[in-house]
């Protein structure tokens, strides 16, 4: 359960694109959503790399919190 709190964290994003073009409200959703439709490549980048470090961010703190729930999982150096 706790592993699927990391993806669910970059799922935070796509969710903006549902809520804001339902309530007409202005933010990052729809700001992605417009640079994709007048091709503006350097946000839309941005707004991939953005993305990805949502999704990176979100395994590793998920990956911490399962480390302190779970006693039987250690952290090793990698040598």
């Amino acid at each position: 359960l706790i592993t699927l709190l990391g993806f669910e964290f970059a799922g935070l994003l796509s969710g903006a694109f549902i809520a804001e073009n339902f309530f007409n409200w202005p933010g990052l959703g729809r700001l992605i959503l417009q640079a994709v439709t007048a091709q503006d490549i350097y946000l839309v980048m941005a707004s991939l790399m953005m993305g990805a470090m949502m999704l990176i961010l979100g395994n590793l703190l998920a990956d911490l919190l399962l480390k302190a729930v779970d006693p039987r999982i250690r952290l090793k150096d990698l040598k």
